[in-house]
């Protein structure tokens, strides 16, 4: 499998926690980020974790690509690396992971949606939406709340593979 900037991995639940919530919605990863770029020590990613969004090395074991069915072209490692400064090093947004579950409970077992919550933090799904928007992509529906279910499911992503790396 050829790996590509833009392309984006979801990494399988770690913890405790995040086993259950993926249980719950029935989902087999829990944190996304997207590649950014690549040197001779291994790939960029740029990734939103709980000190907030930061460009780091990609250094799970494993992880699910993804490919954005809407770019036909690889985006250049300083295009994407621009769009990261844009936010500088944003707050991550633990409300929307709460936000996400009531989202999903409502939506699925009472059959009410509740507005989506736009603001400039981001949880990890959202920051791989937000990275898609600037490059003029759409990855999950305008309707639709982020979370790791409806990024695996969705129709504007392609699913490649499963890439496991030695630790």
């Amino acid at each position: 499998m050829e790996l590509r900037n833009g392309d984006l991995m979801g990494i399988p639940p770690s913890g405790g926690l995040a086993k259950l919530v993926c249980k719950i919605v029935q989902a087999r990863t829990f944190h996304w980020l997207m590649i950014i770029g690549r040197d001779k020590d291994g790939w960029i990613t740029s990734e939103s974790l709980g000190k907030g969004t930061s460009v780091s090395r990609f250094v799970y074991p494993t992880a699910y690509i993804y490919r954005i069915k809407s770019l036909k072209h690889e985006p250049e490692t300083y295009r994407l690396i621009s769009f990261h400064s844009q936010r500088g090093e944003a707050v991550y947004d633990f409300q929307a992971n709460f936000l996400a579950g009531i989202w999903f409970l409502l939506k699925h077992y009472l059959k009410i949606a509740i507005p989506i919550v736009k603001n400039n933090t981001y949880n990890c799904q959202e920051w791989v939406i937000y990275l898609a928007y600037c490059l003029k992509a759409k990855i999950i529906p305008d309707s639709e709340y982020p979370y790791c279910r409806n990024l695996e499911k969705s129709e504007y992503l392609e699913y490649l593979g499963e890439l496991r790396q030695s630790q």
